[in-house]
This record gives C-alpha cells, structure tokens and sequence, in this order.
C-alpha cells in the first residue's frame, strides 16, 4: 500500500496503537476506567467489521525510571534505574 492509500484506510495513528489478538487489524479504545492511581481497565474494539472482537486489557505502574519531581505521599512507586531493569 502506499502512504497516500494509508491514509484513507488506516485510523489517525497518535500514541500507542494496539491490534486486535485475532485478526491483527487495528482496535479502537471504546472506554476506559480507572481501577487506583496506579492500574486501568481498558475496553477495546476491533476495527474490522468482520471479527467484531471487545476485549478487555488492564494496565498497571511498575516502577518509576525517574521519581517524580512533585511526588504524591499517597502512592508509592519503586525506582528502578535502567540498568537494574534489565
């Protein structure tokens, strides 16, 4: 395909895209909800009318490669530099 044939068959790609586990054609982000300050569920859709595929992901923090500068008391979140992630 080319650039211009994306552009008009493709969704508007911005930040991080996720394909669907079945058909690998794009997903779309129907809702989200916010599980704590650190975890999310997220409900997906898949593009292609023919699979129709919803799913649910969750999502989490790990770790902070590098602590915040304005930290909430609240919330702890362990420091791992790069080097001791690997």
């Amino acid at each position: 395909m080319t650039a211009t044939a994306n552009r008009y068959t493709e969704p508007k790609r911005s930040g991080t895209r996720r394909t669907c586990p079945h058909c690998e054609k794009y997903a779309r982000i129907a809702t989200s909800q916010a599980q704590s300050p650190l975890s999310r569920m997220t409900w997906y859709q898949c593009t292609n009318i023919n699979c129709g595929h919803t799913w649910v992901e969750g999502s989490m923090v790990m770790h902070s490669i590098c602590p915040s500068a304005c930290p909430n008391p609240n919330i702890y979140i362990p420091v791992r530099n790069k080097e001791s992630a690997e």
